[in-house]
């Protein structure tokens, strides 16, 4: 993401409307979000959006 667009909520946003649409109108039971384990940042974001890490 552009360092000029973090910290303004877009991608918590994003985040929250997919799981909404995947799990209410496509009928989802479960979401697998990848992102590699050196992404230290992507790893936080995941952590702090209530969602679980696990190795694959």
């Amino acid at each position: 993401m552009d360092p000029s667009k973090r910290k303004k909520g877009i991608g918590r946003n994003l985040l929250e409307m997919a799981v909404h649409d995947l799990f209410m109108n496509s009928g989802a039971r479960s979401i697998k979000l990848c992102a590699g384990t050196a992404n230290e940042k992507a790893c936080l974001f995941i952590k702090k959006q209530g969602l679980k890490l696990r190795d694959h």
